[in-house]
């Protein structure tokens, strides 16, 4: 596991690049990379704490007892207040493998997901830590680093094709992201 997404330094390495004079052209394309492959996945892979609101009467509360987390993976909470009533530790739980998808409340508590005063919309808060793992699964790193250095790779290409294209006898078709990257995305890809 890594500790982090790639830096700059570790594509570098990957392309053999020794001289600081695309340093700045490889900030920008890591960026870029780690942005594609979050969005292939669906999923954010280095964990942030934040807190995130819901409404009572949203497609999220699937139950009163039942939080649904349909954009985000959560690892860990730190609080939860409904209509900001903090909510104690023994009165819900996680459901769902880590990362967690559901938060439920006990049958025995006294609290639900539909309590509110006023107004429903954002009445659930949720702190916490959000994120796929504590840490960068291998994969994940290297299909970043594979994918920032094709990125890179790119600028030499000056036709930048986006479509099939007859030249001559021949037919040259657009460059498609490295098979290997779309196979770990695709593995890693948020279902829900």
């Amino acid at each position: 596991m890594a500790s982090g997404y790639p830096k700059f330094q570790d594509v570098k390495h990957y392309l053999g690049i020794e001289n600081s004079q695309q340093d700045a052209l490889l900030v920008a394309t890591l960026k870029r990379a780690i942005a594609t492959f979050e969005n292939m996945c669906g999923r954010v892979f280095v964990p942030k704490t934040e807190t995130r609101f819901f409404d009572a009467n949203g497609e999220e509360v699937v139950t009163p007892r039942r939080l649904f987390l349909r954009d985000g993976d959560l690892l860990s909470i730190d609080s939860l207040k409904i209509d900001g009533v903090q909510v104690p530790v023994g009165e819900y739980y996680l459901g769902g493998v880590q990362p967690h998808f559901v938060i439920k409340i006990r049958d025995s508590s006294d609290f639900t997901f539909h309590d509110y005063e006023e107004s429903p919309e954002q009445s659930i808060e949720i702190t916490g830590e959000w994120g796929y793992e504590p840490e960068v699964p291998e994969d994940v790193f290297g299909a970043i680093v594979r994918l920032t250095a094709w990125l890179y790779q790119q600028k030499d290409n000056a036709m930048e094709l986006d479509r099939p294209v007859a030249i001559s006898n021949a037919m040259v078709l657009p460059a498609t992201l490295p098979s290997d990257v779309e196979a770990i995305a695709r593995f890693y890809k948020r279902l829900i």
